[in-house]
């Protein structure tokens, strides 16, 4: 149903011509954060922090579902912090689909960014949360959102996917979409693997041989683009060649035009 793939914003500026968005979190980010933080609270010693929420929904366009047999809309649902070095915005989907809302997709979007992203996280006075926003597409009856984290204090975020059946209204496993996009799971392995080849061979810093290697449902999800394409979300390992060798970054990729997808925003 969903996946989490965590990435640095240093790393995807190195790799953002590959069609790269991001980075798998170092294991000392979350001592970074705070080694961030508390610098930032030394800075403001007697500074108080005042935060206020405010929620609005904002209709976003639905000219992705046109073609499809469903009523969709999806509007925004937005949530703004602010502490004294700014203010700070969540923003996450909230889904129409034939004019009932689809409270329980959007109830587990929202509980599940409120456990493992929330953005009202603190460090003393100040927000160390995450800020999100998001993408979606729709491809016959298959519906995906992508939500993008960032965090506040540090350069590093998240996309977490999320696959739905349209006519359930329930998520759908890894291994169902890819049905649904007409592939068999090897299918969409060995696209994946094709797709890594054609961009990232002549990379010294990608190391394609082991990106290859390790294509499973552990490190590749398949979504619906945007677009309405059939897309593939999955880890590609940094080659000896990097300063990040090893680690691991999110690229993102339609496979109807085998171009990258950024879902950055």
């Amino acid at each position: 149903m969903k996946k989490t793939t965590i990435l640095s914003t240093v790393l995807c500026l190195a790799l953002i011509a590959s069609g790269c968005n991001g980075n798998k979190e170092a294991p000392s980010s979350e001592s970074k954060a705070s080694e961030t933080s508390a610098a930032a609270s030394e800075e403001t010693t007697e500074e108080t922090t005042e935060a206020t929420t405010e929620e609005t929904t904002e209709e976003t366009e639905a000219s992705k579902a046109e073609g499809t047999s469903y009523d969709i809309k999806v509007e925004d649902v937005k949530t703004t912090l602010s502490d004294d070095y700014g203010e700070y915005k969540r923003i996450l989907p909230k889904l129409i689909v034939n004019g009932e809302e689809a409270t329980e997709i959007n109830n587990e979007i929202a509980s599940y960014m409120d456990e493992n992203f929330p953005l009202d996280d603190r460090y003393g006075d100040n927000l160390d949360g995450f800020e999100t926003n998001y993408n979606w597409g729709v491809k016959d009856n298959t519906l995906s959102f992508i939500i993008n984290a960032n965090y506040i204090s540090e350069d590093y975020g998240d996309h977490v996917i999320f696959n739905y059946d349209l006519d359930t209204l329930k998520p759908i496993e890894d291994s169902e979409v890819t049905s649904r996009f007409g592939l068999t799971d090897e299918e969409l392995f060995s696209k994946t693997a094709e797709i890594y080849t054609e961009y990232f061979s002549d990379r010294e810093y990608i190391d394609v041989e082991k990106s290859i290697e390790i294509i499973g449902y552990d490190k590749i999800t398949p979504f619906v683009t945007p677009d309405g394409n059939t897309g593939v979300a999955g880890a590609i390992v940094a080659g000896e060649g990097s300063q990040f060798a090893g680690s691991e970054s999110l690229c993102c990729f339609d496979l109807t035009t085998m171009d990258s997808v950024s879902l950055s925003w």
